[in-house]
């Protein structure tokens, strides 16, 4: 088997538990799981390479640990030093941090917006280009996820 087709119906199977099990003890949970079944299915789980699926994990749970950033220019150093203040701060809570550069655009930060906001990230985090141009799509975005916004002046 191959990293890509290894699921928690072969670990199950090769541990000799149930799927729920291996569910648990994937997921973390002590929820009536044995140390020694854990100790089976974690290590029946290295010895088959099975990886998480981050995005059936992100179903399941409803969250994806990730924080989206659209900032106006990348290249400007005040921003870049403001992502790399914001990725460390998310880094030690765990959280990924998915950086979109509006490249001084209206259209192009609407469309960063929008694709976050449609289930790619928790929240988002926003320096609008525009006090007014920039609303419609901050709104837009607001409406589906949590979404903070600074103005810079």
């Amino acid at each position: 088997m191959t990293q890509e087709t290894v699921r928690i119906s072969d670990v199950a199977q090769a541990a000799g538990v149930s799927p729920a099990t291996v569910s648990r003890v994937l997921g973390g949970s002590t929820h009536r799981v044995s140390a020694k079944t854990r100790a089976k299915v974690e290590s029946t789980a290295r010895a088959l390479g099975y990886r998480v699926n981050p995005i059936a994990r992100a179903l399941r749970l409803s969250t994806t640990g990730s924080v989206g950033m659209v900032v106006p220019s990348i290249g400007n150093p005040f921003f870049t030093e403001l992502v790399e203040a914001v990725e460390h701060q998310l880094a030690a809570a765990r959280v990924n941090l998915y950086l979109c550069d509006a490249r001084g655009d209206i259209e192009m930060e609407a469309s960063r917006l929008k694709s976050l906001s449609n289930g790619a990230v928790d929240g988002i985090l926003s320096v609008p280009l525009h006090e007014t141009l920039s609303e419609p799509a901050a709104s837009a975005a607001a409406a589906r996820v949590p979404l903070s916004s600074w103005t810079v002046r």
